[in-house]
C-alpha cells in the first residue's frame, strides 16, 4: 500500500510539473515588444490595417485609409465628424505596472485630434492628448502619450485609438505602440 501511495503520489506530482504551465496566462505584450500601424497594408476584407511588422496585428479603421495625405509611405487614415475614430487597437491581459509609449502622426487645421488609451473602465485608466511634441515642415504633427496601468489593473484590457473632436478633417498615420520596463529619466548631475 506504501508503495502504491508513493508512486501514485510520483505520477500527480509528475503531471502537475507538466500541466501547470499550460495553466499560466502568456503575456501578449511582453517588455520590448513594439506595434506599428502605417495604414499602408490592409487585410483581405479590406476593414483593418496590418502591423508593419507583423501582419498577424490587426488595427481599426481600414476602411478609413486615404491617400490625400500621407506621413510616411503613400496612404493614412481620415476621421471626420461622423468617423470619429480609427487606428483601434486592444491590448488584452493588461496587469498594474505597466508602461507604455504610444506615438502617432496627425495632420489638422485645429489641435483637436486625440491619440487616446482607455482602460475598459475608463475611470479606472483615461489618457489622452492632442498636444504635440514634434511638427514638421509638411504640418504634420506627433502625438506622444505616456501610458501607466494603476493598481488594481488587473488582467484587463487597453484600448488604443485616435480621435476627432472637430468639424473638420483630421489625418493620422505611423501609430506606434511600445511596452517599456520603466519611464526612462534623464541623469542630472549637480556641481556646486
Amino acid at each position: 500500500m506504501y508503495k502504491l501511495n508513493t508512486l501514485l503520489f510520483g505520477f500527480g506530482f509528475i503531471a502537475l510539473i507538466f500541466l501547470l504551465p499550460a495553466c499560466v496566462r502568456k503575456v501578449e505584450f511582453p517588455v520590448g515588444k513594439k506595434l506599428e500601424c502605417n495604414a499602408e497594408r490592409l487585410n483581405k476584407k479590406g476593414n483593418r490595417f496590418l502591423g508593419v511588422n507583423d501582419s498577424t496585428v490587426l488595427f481599426d479603421g481600414g476602411r478609413q485609409q486615404t491617400g490625400k495625405a500621407a506621413h510616411s509611405g503613400k496612404y493614412s487614415v481620415f476621421t471626420t465628424p461622423k468617423k470619429k475614430y480609427c487606428f483601434g487597437y486592444t491590448i488584452r491581459n493588461v496587469n498594474a505596472d505597466w508602461y507604455f509609449i504610444v506615438t502617432v502622426w496627425m495632420k489638422t487645421k485645429s489641435e483637436n485630434g486625440y491619440l487616446v488609451a482607455a482602460g475598459k473602465n475608463i475611470n479606472q485608466l483615461y489618457e489622452a492628448t492632442n498636444i504635440p511634441v514634434e511638427k514638421d515642415k509638411n504640418g504634420w504633427q506627433k502625438l506622444e502619450l505616456e501610458v501607466f496601468t494603476p493598481i488594481g489593473f488587473n488582467n484587463s484590457e487597453v484600448k488604443i485609438y485616435v480621435m476627432n473632436t472637430t468639424r473638420d478633417t483630421i489625418y493620422f498615420d505611423d501609430l506606434a505602440i511600445e511596452r517599456r520596463r520603466r519611464k526612462i529619466y534623464p541623469a542630472y548631475k549637480e556641481t556646486p
